[in-house]
Order: structure tokens, then sequence, then C-alpha cells
């Protein structure tokens, strides 16, 4: 197995707090409005306070998202390059996110976020994570991009550690980290033989 990268996860997240955090600004100009019917002078401090919210805001969240995901992108680069240049060319690839590893690696790609292959719908939400991997398999897929062990027998061959990204005031969650790996499925032959030993 073959490890690339800086040590950091993607994790996609939408927090309350964030979801708290997109609805303030709209509670603010309402405070604002209220306050400068009252008060000229109380209306322009909250304004400023709110302007100086908003830009602390920004830095302590905007910063290391972009930066996570400029490291993130090279990351997912660098694993469909692997791809192109390491796994057969006509083998089929399972992955939730297309974009760039299609582009890149130019390899047939098994769509499992439904967006080219409806089909995958279904699937997203199942608990059971095995219907998906099942329903990839009955696509063509011989590889698949995930977190952890797609199924019993799969062997990863590249691994990227990525960032945290998503919108959070929790600026911790910046520099949490986990593996992506490109497993190789196991061929039908070798289900059948571990279906044998159970």
């Amino acid at each position: 197995m073959q490890r690339a990268g800086a040590k950091y996860f993607f994790v996609p997240q939408v927090e309350v707090a964030t979801a708290k955090a997109a609805a303030a600004p709209g509670l603010t100009i309402v405070v604002m409005l209220l306050a400068l019917r009252a008060s000229r002078r109380t209306g322009r401090v909250l304004y400023v306070a709110a302007l100086l919210a908003g830009a602390v805001i920004s830095v302590v969240t905007v910063r290391p998202f972009l930066r996570n995901k400029g490291i993130d992108c090279q990351l997912s680069r660098d694993l469909a390059l692997f791809m192109r240049d390491h796994i057969p060319p006509s083998a089929p690839v399972a992955v939730y996110a297309i974009g760039e590893i299609a582009f890149v690696s130019q390899h047939p790609i098994v769509d499992t976020g439904g967006i080219t292959r409806p089909g995958a719908i279904p699937y997203l939400n199942d608990p059971d994570n095995a219907r998906m991997v099942q329903w990839a398999r009955s696509q063509g897929a011989e590889y698949y991009i995930a977190g952890s062990e797609p199924e019993p027998g799969a062997q990863a061959v590249y691994t990227i550690d990525q960032r945290f990204v998503g919108w959070t005031i929790h600026t911790s969650l910046y520099s949490t980290a986990g593996a992506i790996s490109l497993w190789k499925l196991p061929s039908a032959q070798q289900l059948d033989a571990q279906r044998m030993v159970r």
C-alpha cells in the first residue's frame, strides 16, 4: 500500500452552530434597524460591532477552510494520478466525489453520489454500506474509494490523509485528520472462496 500527502482528513459536515451563525446576519440587521430607530449613535456602534464580528469569524473560519481545501484538492489530484498510472485503465472506480478524480485519472467512474448514476440514490443514506458496495459492483466497480474497508477482503492500494473541510466555528476541527483509501475490491472468485470458508 502506498501513502501520500499531509496528515489530515476530509469530512463533509454541517453543524448546528454553523447554521446558527448563518442565521445571525438577519438577526443582526433587525437589531441594528431597531437600534437606529432608537438612537443613531447606538445604531452606528452596533453596525461597527457587527462588522468586526463578521471580520473575526471570517478570519477564524475562512482561512483554515481555504487552506485545507487547497491541500485536499492537491491530495485528490495525487490519488487520481496514482489511479491513472498504476491501475488498469479499463478498471471502473466507485467514488462519491467524482469531479477531479474522473477528470485527472481518465478512468471509468461509478458515481456513488448519484449525480451521473441515479441508481445509487436509494443507497446514499443506507446505514449498511454493503448495499452501496454491492450496487457499485453491479455497475462494474473493481475499485472503491472510501475511508474504511468497503467489504471484507478489499485491499488498500493507495491512501491519502485529508484535512477536515467544512464550515464550522469550532476551529479545532480544522486540524483533525483521517485516511481515504483506494481499495481493490475482491474478485467474484475471492468472494466465493470467502463465503465457503464461513
